[in-house]
């Protein structure tokens, strides 16, 4: 299981020149495509861990409960208990 989102990441990256057929001007655009939405994702990790650490103390990041720090900071950030959102830890605790 914990092979899954690195082989499809791996498996995207290989597919993802086959548009190039379909793409005008492939040499420019499709190089363009890859760099700008390897930064892109490289840039928005970099923006939420720094969230993360203004949030968060490190001793709270360290010790969230079962290692979802994503959820230790919404829940951190807003006053009613967080958003189910980042992950399926909330709906364990509402009983859902």
């Amino acid at each position: 299981m914990a092979m899954v989102g690195s082989m499809f990441a791996a498996d995207a990256w290989n597919n993802v020149t086959f548009v190039a057929a379909e793409v005008k001007r492939p040499e420019r655009n499709v190089a363009r495509a890859l760099v700008l939405g390897a930064g892109g994702v490289v840039g928005l990790y970099f923006l939420v861990n720094v969230a993360y650490l203004n949030v968060l103390p490190f001793d709270q990041m360290v010790n969230a409960p079962e290692q979802r720090v994503a959820a230790a900071a919404m829940e951190r950030v807003f006053s009613f208990g967080g958003l189910p959102l980042p992950s399926s830890s909330w709906s364990r605790r509402s009983g859902a």
